[in-house]
Order: C-alpha cells, then structure tokens, then sequence
C-alpha cells in the first residue's frame, strides 16, 4: 500500500532536514553566479555560472540522484527514468549585484530559524529529496 503524506508528515520531514538545507544553500549562495552573456572565457555562459551548476549537480549525486550536465547550458537531476515525469525548474544564476548592499551580497544572513539570501534554489533540491524519500508515492513518473 502506497503512503499518503499528510501536511504535517511533510512539515516535520523539512524541519528535521532543515539543517542540512541550510548547509546546502550555503554552497550554491556563496558562488558569484552572474551571466557572462558577451564573449565569456568558459562557456557557455561563463565560470560563475559553471561553478554553480557543477555544485548543484554534485549536491544532487550527493543526494543519490543520477545527474546529467548538458554541455553548461542545463543540468538535470533524476530520481529514475520513467517515461512520464514531473519537472521542478530553477535558475542557478543571479543578476548582477550592483552597488549599496547592506550585506554582503553572496553571504547568506543568518536570522532566527534560517536564512535570508538570493535564492529559492535549494528549495528544489530539498523538495527534490523529499521525492526521493517517498518515491513510493510515484510509480511510473519520474522526477527531474
């Protein structure tokens, strides 16, 4: 019999994994991610942007999932192979920092129960693990 999740089975599961999110998210924040989009020494869109993908990608092997990098442009993290699949999308780089950061602009800021910082990235690598944890609950479709 296959589990149903409830709200609250999920709310504890991401509570008792906010650690290790928080870890991860400190990884991907940290690298300068910006686009070079005119004439970059690595392409395609530059080392920053190679940087982070890579990272991502090693977190997602980390995690258990198969990845696939896509010459830089894309990567794709799998939990299996099926012929449906569910897709969670999420851009690894970030504008251009500009000036008149109160902060440091790729140093989360710590606040009372988490992070204040650039991205909801992370955020998909923890759902992402999530799925694989109850991957019961997905015969037949595969998440990307």
């Amino acid at each position: 019999m296959v589990k149903r999740w409830t709200k609250q089975d999920v709310e504890c599961w991401v509570d008792a994994h906010m650690e290790e999110a928080i870890r991860d998210l400190i990884r991907i924040v940290n690298i300068k991610s910006v686009a070079e989009l005119e004439q970059p020494e690595v392409k395609p869109y530059g080392k920053g942007c190679r940087d982070v993908l890579t990272e991502m990608l090693s977190m997602g092997r980390e995690a258990g999932f198969s990845v696939r990098n896509y010459d830089g442009y894309v990567g794709c993290i799998s939990l299996n192979d099926e012929e449906k699949d569910i897709g969670i999308w999420a851009h690894l780089d970030v504008v251009e920092e500009g000036d008149g950061w109160q902060y440091e602009p790729y140093q989360p800021l710590p606040l009372s129960g988490g992070l204040s910082c650039s991205g909801q990235r992370i955020s998909c690598l923890l759902r992402r693990t999530g799925i694989m944890e109850w991957n019961d609950s997905f015969h037949g479709i595969a998440v990307r």
